[in-house]
């Protein structure tokens, strides 16, 4: 069972999906997103990037934030 967003497994079938969305005008948004091999074709479609930040360490915010400070998208912290 999937737990929530942030679970959702990226597929090819996500990905198209979000295509359609962003080609039909809606901005994508990442949810407590965690940049790794799976999830990194999800940057280039993304608009808001919100990374969970509350129990996080700082080297790791600062880590997670240079690894997506170079993309287009809007980062947001929780």
């Amino acid at each position: 069972m999937i737990g929530g967003p942030e679970d959702v497994p990226v597929t090819q079938d996500l990905l198209d999906a979000l295509r359609g969305f962003r080609a039909a005008g809606f901005r994508i948004a990442l949810d407590d997103f965690v940049l790794g091999d799976h999830t990194r074709a999800l940057v280039e479609l993304a608009d808001i990037i919100k990374l969970d930040v509350l129990n996080a360490s700082r080297d790791d915010v600062t880590r997670r934030h240079a690894a997506l400070a170079a993309t287009k998208c809007t980062l947001v912290a929780e």
